[in-house]
């Protein structure tokens, strides 16, 4: 990856046990941020933070998450835990601690990416010098006894062949229903819908997300392994607990949270971090946080 100056995003790539994983990436000269998206988004979920003046000096690599965005489905034997994520982000890890000579990097997720960001940050917390969740940090522990009926769910699910690719309607009309879903701008639900949709030749515009991440996982975590996770984290870490999203289930965790680990309420809905002022006041607080030690 050349490091040159910020202008507008560039478009990036990483390959990853044979698989590529696409993204977006703002220059900068400071400490690398690689951010993480929610369940069905993608890496312009981060075109506002990205942007945000208090980051400027930030090379800031966004990814599309495998199975969104531009990013390789996984393959016919592949599933989307939580965890499968995992190994690929630690070789891209590794990639952007060599391209820029750091021997740390800021992590950054939102919702389901911030779970998968606590989730490495517990398993490399060396490679890390600060965790960031907005409105996500650990997923809802399971209770351990219902682990028979979630695998017979996950089979279920993935023992329907995929249907073909059909037209998924007009721009605007998609924009509209992820408007009305998320609780977001026009903006935001349009850079959202434009990478996770392809207008091909036919006139047509199709999903390139991948059906089976809304299928079921084989397994869930306990709130032990959960809480395993969480002691593991070594790394000064700042969960943002947005008011209208997941901030009333961040503030109220039923797992115990060490003295590094600090929740900070926020005023706004589920994407803020994509939203106006929201999106600086935001960027201010995380450039605060990444300056302490």
């Amino acid at each position: 990856m050349a490091v040159d100056e910020r202008t507008t995003a560039q478009e990036v790539e990483f390959v990853a046990d044979g698989l590529t994983l696409r993204g977006k990436y703002w220059p900068g000269h400071g400490q690398p941020i690689l951010a993480l998206h929610g369940w069905m988004d993608n890496a312009a979920s981060f075109d506002s933070l990205a942007a945000a003046s208090a980051l400027q000096k930030h090379p800031f690599i966004a990814l599309d998450l495998h199975g969104h965005g531009l990013s390789d489905h996984k393959p016919p034997s592949g599933s989307y835990g939580i965890w499968e994520d995992l190994r690929g982000l630690a070789q891209v890890t590794q990639q952007l601690r060599q391209d820029f000579s750091a021997e740390q990097l800021i992590l950054l997720g939102h919702s389901r990416g911030a779970i998968v960001a606590s989730l490495l940050a517990a398993t490399l917390p060396d490679q890390f010098s600060h965790l960031i969740c907005l409105d996500g940090f650990v997923a809802d522990a399971a209770s351990g006894d219902d682990l028979p009926e979630q695998l017979r769910r996950h089979i279920v699910d993935f023992a329907v062949p995929p249907k073909g690719g059909s037209p998924c309607g007009d721009l605007e009309r998609l924009v509209a229903a992820r408007m009305k879903k998320g609780l977001m701008s026009d903006q935001a639900a349009r850079r959202l819908v434009e990478r996770n949709t392809e207008l091909r030749s036919d006139g047509q515009r199709y999903w390139r997300s991948d059906r089976r991440l809304a299928l079921a996982s084989p397994v869930k975590l306990v709130k032990s392994q959960w809480q395993a996770v969480v002691d593991a984290i070594t790394v000064p870490t700042r969960v943002f607990a947005a008011s209208r999203g997941l901030g009333p289930r961040l503030v109220s965790l039923p797992i115990t949270l060490h003295e590094g680990i600090e929740v900070v309420p926020v005023d706004g809905d589920h994407h803020c971090h994509m939203e106006g002022e929201m999106t600086e006041e935001l960027a201010t607080q995380i450039a605060a946080f990444c300056r302490q030690r």
